[in-house]
């Protein structure tokens, strides 16, 4: 497949997402989908969004409406989300206003959505260009978007005041709980866990000691564990947060890249050997990649996994691990940093810089 050239503004930090029978990523011009078959763009749109600002549940698109790049300092305008035609990129009629919210903060957040129900994060106060202030209050909230209706709202603690990244890095919906990865006020990562129903704080525990930024968009979850990579890669099981299983014990100061789970297995790359597979229930180590730029590996992005093989990034390219002889079989040279799985097309898409790519997925 060829190259599809986007304009792509690093700020935009975008992530590859599957939207049905197309992929779709948040570019900085807007919105982009094509066609994984073809690598055709099938539409854009024109306003400027913020990752954080749109999310989808892999069929219908939200996003917060274009908040307005000169706003004065202290004004207000009501949140408003609309929703996108996921097959022409137009502004569907869904349409939410939220008055007491203040839609021009840059920090107003779409979180995640599942089932209709749409989680936000959303301010009060006037708008400033160095973030949050005093006199402002944020809430995380639910919404049905099926009738408008709000399911619930838990006040959120103070951030970082004078900056412009939201609370929340990640979030997902796995068995009646909302799964969210937070920056703290003092620029540290929790998992916080809340019932999805109620908002019903459940638990929450530190996470990792990286920046921030190294794990937006990463949050690997399954209906038992949480599973956390940048430190020793471990489970947290999802009903409590207590600790199911740690590699630390078997390879102490040994650290992996954020993991990936599927069919039971978790797979990640750890420092100084290169991939493994480990049981998701037990934590044991399956296998270990036997040869080629396994210790030199990358660690910032998850694996992707076929059903013969999985993907991870190494110093020559994109490298094909064999699941049966655990070796490299292939190689795909690629810029890319980004990588997601489209199994319906058997495609995989990398995303680095202003070009995107496709490479076939087995």
């Amino acid at each position: 497949m060829e190259d599809l050239d986007l304009e792509v503004y690093p700020a935009a930090e975008p992530m590859p997402v599957t939207l049905g029978d197309r992929v779709m990523l948040v570019i900085g011009g807007g919105l982009a989908a094509f066609d994984p078959r073809t690598g055709n763009s099938a539409w854009t749109t024109l306003n400027l969004e913020e990752t954080w600002r749109v999310t989808t549940d892999g069929n219908k698109v939200y996003r917060i409406q274009d908040r307005d790049l000169f706003g004065v300092e202290g004004s207000f305008k009501p949140l408003v989300i609309d929703s996108v035609d996921a097959a022409t990129g137009r502004t569907a009629a869904l349409r939410r206003t939220f008055e007491n919210f203040n839609g021009l903060h840059m920090t107003a957040q779409l979180v995640c959505c599942a089932d209709n129900m749409l989680y936000l994060v959303g301010g009060t106060g006037g708008f400033h260009r160095l973030g949050f202030q005093s006199g402002q209050s944020w809430y995380l909230v639910a919404v049905d978007m099926r009738s408008g209706a709000e399911r619930w709202r838990r006040r959120l603690p103070p951030h970082k005041p004078d900056t412009n990244s939201p609370h929340f890095l990640a979030g997902r919906v796995v068995g009646g709980r909302l799964v969210l990865l937070q920056e703290t006020p003092a620029g540290k990562v929790i998992l916080a866990v809340h019932d999805s129903r109620t908002g019903q704080p459940l638990w929450s525990t530190p996470a990792t000691e990286v920046e921030p930024d190294r794990v937006r968009n990463l949050l690997t979850v399954d209906n038992r564990h949480v599973y956390l990579g940048f430190g020793p890669l471990r489970a947290l099981r999802l009903a409590d947060g207590e600790e199911a299983w740690n590699l630390a014990g078997s390879q102490p100061g040994v650290s992996s890249g954020p993991p990936t789970v599927k069919n039971g297995v978790v797979y990640a790359v750890q420092e100084g050997l290169g991939l493994v597979a480990v049981g998701a229930a037990d934590g044991k180590v399956r296998w270990a990649e036997k040869d080629g730029e396994g210790e030199r590996a990358d660690r910032t992005d998850p694996p992707v996994v076929g059903d013969k093989f999985v993907y991870s990034k190494g110093p020559s390219g994109l490298r094909q691990i064999d699941l049966s002889s655990h070796t490299t079989s292939g190689m795909y040279k690629t810029s890319g940093t980004r990588f997601i799985a489209h199994e319906p097309t058997g495609m995989i898409f990398s995303l680095g810089g202003p070009l995107i790519a496709g490479y076939r997925l087995e």
